[in-house]
Parts: C-alpha cells; sequence; structure tokens
C-alpha cells in the first residue's frame, strides 16, 4: 500500500444548509491512502475475530447483474492478502457477519460466505428485489439490509428473510446501524439520518442536510459518522448537531460506505470510481 499526500478543499456549504455546533471540535486527517488496486470498491467490513477487512467491489455499474462482482481481503495494516478473495457477483455492497458467515447484499439476493472457506455457501434471492444496498448486525443471530430502489428494511434470521418496514417515498434507503430498541438508517434521496422503532414500527427523522448520504457508524456516547456518497464526510453529536469534517467532491474522491475503528478512531473508506481505500484518523477535542 501507498502513502498519499491528496490535499482535500474545504467545505463551501453554508451555516444553513449544515448545522454546526462549537460545543463539540472534531476533525479528519488522512493517514494512507492504497493504490488503485481495487474495482469500484462500495464497502469496507472489518472482521473483528479474524483481524481482517472485506472490501466490496462492485467493478463498474454498481446495479447491473453483470456477475464481475468480487469480495477483496486485506490484514490490519492495509497489506492486500487477496483481491478476488471470493467472486461471481453482481453488484455487492454492504456485509456483515454471523459467526463464520459473512453475508453480502448483492443486488437482488442475499449472498452468505464461509469465510474459513473463502466460498459462497448460499444465495437467498428475494423476488421483485434489484438493489439491495448495506448491512448490519442485529444480536448476533440476525442481519438487517435495505434496498435503496424500493426503499425497505429487511431481517434475516435462521435462513428466512421478512420485510420490516418500508417507506411510501422515493427515499433510497441507504447505511444502517442495528441498536437494541431500533434501527437507525440514512437515505440517500433526501440526505436523512431516521430511526425505525422495534416496538412501535415508528419511523422518525433525526437529522438532515447529508447529500447522498451512504455509511453510517456509532462512534462514542451516542455520536455517529456519516458520508455523502459525492466525497463528505459529517460527525453528527447525541443532540444530532452536525459538523461536515471534510469534502473532497471537487476533489473526485467519493465517500461510500466506510467502517469505523471505535478504539483506534480510524475510518476506513472506500473511494469507489478512485478505486483506492482511504484512511482518516479522527480527532475530538
Amino acid at each position: 500500500m501507498s502513502i498519499s499526500s491528496c490535499q482535500f478543499k474545504q467545505s463551501k456549504k453554508t451555516e444553513q444548509e449544515v448545522k454546526t455546533t462549537p460545543e463539540k471540535e472534531v476533525r479528519i486527517k488522512l493517514l494512507w491512502e492504497s493504490d488503485s488496486l481495487f474495482k469500484t470498491p462500495e464497502s469496507v467490513y472489518f472482521d473483528e475475530e479474524r483481524q481482517v477487512y472485506y472490501v466490496s467491489n462492485v467493478n463498474d455499474n454498481p446495479w447491473e447483474k453483470d456477475g464481475n462482482g468480487f469480495i477483496s481481503k486485506l490484514d490490519k495494516d492495509g497489506n492486500l492478502l487477496d483481491l478476488n478473495w471470493v467472486a461471481e457477483m453482481d453488484g455487492p455492497k454492504g456485509m456483515g457477519m454471523i459467526g463464520n458467515k459473512l453475508y453480502v447484499a448483492n443486488l437482488s439476493e442475499l449472498i452468505e460466505i464461509d469465510v474459513d472457506k473463502g466460498s459462497i455457501t448460499n444465495r437467498f434471492e428475494i423476488e421483485g428485489e434489484d438493489g439491495l444496498n448495506d448491512i448490519c448486525e442485529g444480536n448476533g443471530t440476525e442481519v438487517f439490509f435495505t434496498s435503496s430502489p424500493n426503499s425497505i428494511i429487511y431481517r434475516f434470521s435462521e435462513g428466512e428473510i421478512r420485510k420490516i418496514n418500508q417507506s411510501t417515498e422515493n427515499e433510497r434507503y441507504n447505511g444502517i446501524i442495528w441498536q437494541k430498541d431500533k434501527l437507525l438508517f440514512v437515505t440517500s434521496v433526501g440526505g436523512e439520518f431516521k430511526s425505525y422503532d422495534f416496538k412501535t414500527s415508528e419511523v422518525k427523522t433525526l437529522a438532515g442536510g447529508f447529500g447522498v448520504s451512504d455509511g453510517l457508524a456509532e462512534v462514542e456516547n451516542g455520536d455517529y459518522l456519516i458520508s455523502n456518497w459525492k466525497g463528505q464526510l459529517f460527525y453528527v453529536d447525541e443532540d444530532y448537531n452536525t459538523v461536515l469534517m471534510h469534502d473532497s467532491m471537487d476533489y473526485g474522491m467519493n465517500t461510500a460506505d466506510f467502517h469505523y475503528h471505535k478504539n483506534e478512531r480510524k475510518l476506513v473508506v472506500p473511494t469507489f470510481f478512485r478505486n483506492t481505500i482511504a484512511v482518516f484518523q479522527l480527532f475530538k477535542d
């Protein structure tokens, strides 16, 4: 992997477009960026037990059933272990794990990979589906995943897939994370941060102004990180005040479905059309 010295331009967003908070000083710094080894990388997932990264490569068109998508594997330090670790996918995007099984959102199907064998063990096809996107783990026995073109949240548990929410609007559900009593997710249309309550099925809008929202991660103490696919990274505090930390839209670096290391405060960001992985350090004062 190589070190990049690229510079980011400051955002031109106004205070009316992005609400900021003076109580919390946050910023990020680019640590390194990989060589252009990947093929339209969309999502990064870290396997804590095996200390490896999985990177989903949609390989050109992210919404086409072309069979050329694949998963790459890197070690903890970012060294490439296997570029084409598991292949024969269409537009693989979000990933999540249950035990030794890695689940991948692949347009119309949920793919199950045995990570010890490095092979696909199951394909769960969803009739009428054509745009699965992000995935999160639940309580250790289930995963939840989104459909972007259909604005749906699905639950997968014990081999069965069930729809638990669908918007009546074209919101394009994207990044999603699980909490004990709710799901949190972002929308690519409208750029909103929302919650889904398991008990009441109520959906609430928590914050907005995130553009083409893609990645979502919890930081600490009820704070969150959200990416705008076009090249922005936001910090959201527990009161849903928002800080725009970096803007690389003019530079041409996308910020897709990233992984966040809480203990190291690092963001591992797939840059999509740039075909690299970029690692940022988060600073909080």
